[in-house]
C-alpha cells in the first residue's frame, strides 16, 4: 500500500465514508500482499494472537464475488440494496441470500469499528510505523 492510498482511506474512514468499493479495494490489496501470515505480521499487536488458521482465505473469495456482483451504485451505497437486489446479488455471484446478508452487516461493523479506530491517534501512529512512513 502506497502512502497516498493509504492516507485516503484513513480520510475515507475518519469521515465515515468508506464504501463496498474500498473493502473490495482493499481485498485484493491482501491478495496483491502475499501469504495471511506476511499480512498478520505487518499489523500491530496481531502476531502471535492471529495465526492464518483464524482467517478464512475461502470467505474472502466468497465476499470478493459478492461485491462484483453489485453495481457500482450498490457499492457505494449498500443501504439501497433490498431483498430484491440481494436476490440477484447472490444469484450473480453463485452464493446465497444469507451470505450476501451476512457480508453486509459484516460491513457495517466493520465501518463502525473503522471510524473508532480512524480517529484514535495512538492507532494512526502504530500503523503508520507498521507500514514504514
Amino acid at each position: 500500500i502506497d502512502i497516498a492510498e493509504a492516507e485516503r482511506m484513513q480520510e475515507k474512514m475518519a469521515k465515515n465514508t468508506f464504501d463496498l468499493q474500498d473493502y473490495l479495494d482493499q481485498i485484493e490489496s491482501m491478495n496483491k500482499m502475499g501469504s495471511i501470515d506476511k499480512i498478520i505480521d505487518m499489523l500491530p499487536g496481531a502476531k502471535g494472537t492471529i495465526s492464518e488458521d483464524d482467517i478464512d482465505t475461502a470467505e474472502f473469495k466468497r465476499e470478493k464475488a459478492i461485491i462484483q456482483s453489485m453495481t457500482y451504485a450498490e457499492r457505494t451505497n449498500y443501504r439501497i440494496i433490498g431483498p430484491l437486489r440481494r436476490k440477484r446479488i447472490a444469484a450473480g455471484s453463485g452464493t446465497a441470500v444469507y451470505d450476501v446478508n451476512r457480508l453486509l452487516k459484516k460491513f457495517e461493523k466493520m465501518r463502525l469499528t473503522m471510524r473508532k479506530f480512524a480517529r484514535n491517534k495512538k492507532y494512526q501512529a502504530s500503523m503508520m510505523k507498521h507500514m514504514g512512513m
